[in-house]
């Protein structure tokens, strides 16, 4: 089931990077290296992002030459800053590093910012970037499966936040 998993997303992405445009079309971003989390946020939040389009990135006032390794770091940097909550006013996960289960809030449903950081994640796999290697297994089996029930069986009682039901856990 795993390697099947596995192979349907491989399928998937091979099927966006046909729809993908030539790069000869980029988009091109200028992100401030501080910020690049904030920056690449407001461009998928856009209305005007188009998922076939591919991005290069220039840092502000850093020489260099986007052929895929300024994104894959921009994306590197920009994730880690949203995994560990450093992005100023969103707290999206709680738990252990490289384990993170999503905060649930009215707020973060209502920007809508996990579908914002799903077109990101997306759009960095697109060209073989960094993904989102943060979540806990049984959230990471859902996303590529759809499969509750197996994704159940993956959770683990480390990645229970809530004292009182860990607690609980620890009872039964």
């Amino acid at each position: 089931e795993e390697g099947q998993a596995g192979n349907d997303v491989c399928d998937t992405l091979e099927k966006l990077r046909a729809k993908m445009k030539s790069s000869a079309s980029a988009e091109r971003l200028k992100v401030d290296e501080e910020d690049v989390a904030i920056d690449l946020l407001q461009y998928y939040k856009s209305k005007e992002f188009d998922p076939k389009i591919p991005i290069v990135v220039r840092f502000r006032g850093q020489p260099g030459v986007d052929s895929g390794g300024l994104l894959r770091q921009a994306f590197t940097s920009a994730f880690d800053a949203i995994s560990q909550n450093k992005v100023p006013g969103l707290k999206l996960f709680t738990g252990q590093p490289c384990r993170l289960t999503p905060v649930y809030s009215s707020e973060n449903l209502l920007t809508e910012i996990f579908e914002i950081l799903g077109k990101m994640v997306g759009h960095s796999l697109i060209p073989d970037g960094p993904g989102f290697p943060y979540l806990e297994p049984a959230i990471y089996w859902y996303i590529a499966t759809g499969d509750l029930d197996e994704a159940v069986g993956r959770a683990s009682h480390i990645d229970v936040v809530d004292e009182d039901l860990l607690m609980i856990l620890d009872k039964v």
